[in-house]
Parts: C-alpha cells; sequence; structure tokens
C-alpha cells in the first residue's frame, strides 16, 4: 500500500475553491493504521490552503461527517 498526500498544485491555487479539482486518492486500497497515522501527520504538516483541499478545517472528520456550528442539509432527516 502506499500514502499519497500532495500540497495543493500552484495552478488550482489560482482558481477559486469552488472550481479546484478534488484531491488525489490518500490510498492505494485498505490502508493500514500506521498509514492512517502518517496521513494524518502528513496532512497537518501542509499548509493551510492544501489542507483545507484535503477536507476542511479538520481533515480528520469523514466526508458527510457533523460539523460544529453547520446545519444539516435541507431535507434531511434527523436521526431517531
Amino acid at each position: 500500500m502506499g500514502v499519497n498526500v500532495v500540497p495543493l498544485p500552484r495552478w488550482a491555487r489560482e482558481l477559486p475553491a469552488r472550481w479546484r479539482v478534488c484531491h488525489p486518492p490518500v490510498f492505494d486500497g485498505d490502508p493500514t493504521p500506521e498509514e492512517i497515522a502518517l496521513a494524518l501527520a502528513l496532512i497537518d504538516a501542509l499548509d493551510p490552503e492544501s489542507r483545507h483541499w484535503y477536507g476542511g478545517a479538520d481533515p480528520r472528520l469523514p466526508l458527510g461527517a457533523k460539523r460544529v456550528g453547520m446545519r444539516a442539509p435541507r431535507g434531511a432527516r434527523s436521526p431517531a
């Protein structure tokens, strides 16, 4: 397996954030706990704009996770 964490490319920095391409896959297959720890350390070492590219203010939150202060998407049901 491998870990792929790169900074935001220079050409993409010139684009508005909503028009930027998605970051490349971080892992090649199923990651081990050591690879996850390495990826988190590498993302923490990136500049703020690149960290945002990898998932916003806290890249440790999975996509779709509820962040403090954010409303649920329109039409979403509350958990029972």
